[in-house]
């Protein structure tokens, strides 16, 4: 979904015109161009509108995401949803599945970690962990306090909080 029809979407849902709205941000021809992606809007404009209409933006951002992710981070982000989805319900053969999946793309250093982990846990084998994989577990947090500003890190630290003495 575009920046434009995502507009568009959470307006109709609030019941509001274009001009309502855009009202005081931007002229209701520009914003009309804006829904029927004929033209951009600048962050700022898009801000003002998400904040003066209460529009989360984490929900808004969700409606973006498919349209505006790098192709290369999709695959990693289905099958890091897929991994969440399956661990959550324990359904360990789905589990190992995407495991296998994740451990063929490129790159994800950290998603393979918590896949590495998740699986383990399922099975009860957390102390079967080889020790490279533990080294490169910790060797994520190395890095000063930097890795507490990254979500991903963040995300690595809660699956493996079972491995930690």
């Amino acid at each position: 979904m575009t920046i434009g029809d995502a507009l568009k979407k959470v307006r109709l849902e609030r019941g509001l015109t274009q001009k309502q709205m855009c009202e005081g941000i931007v002229s209701r021809p520009f914003y009309a161009k804006v829904e029927s992606n004929q033209t951009g809007i600048s962050a700022e404009s898009l801000a003002k509108i998400l904040f003066l209409h209460e529009i989360d933006i984490s929900s808004f951002y969700k409606l973006l995401k498919e349209t505006y992710l790098p192709k290369e981070n999709q695959m990693s982000e289905y099958l890091q949803n897929k991994l969440m989805f399956a661990f959550d319900r324990k359904d360990l053969r789905q589990l190992k599945e995407y495991c296998k999946q994740v451990h063929v793309l490129p790159g994800h250093k950290i998603l393979k970690l918590r896949s590495i982990v998740s699986v383990a846990y399922l099975e009860n084998k957390l102390e079967q962990i080889d020790q490279q994989t533990i080294k490169e577990i910790y060797g994520q947090f190395d890095e000063g306090e930097k890795w507490i500003t990254r979500p991903e890190s963040l995300r690595l630290l809660a699956n493996t909080m079972p491995i930690w003495s």
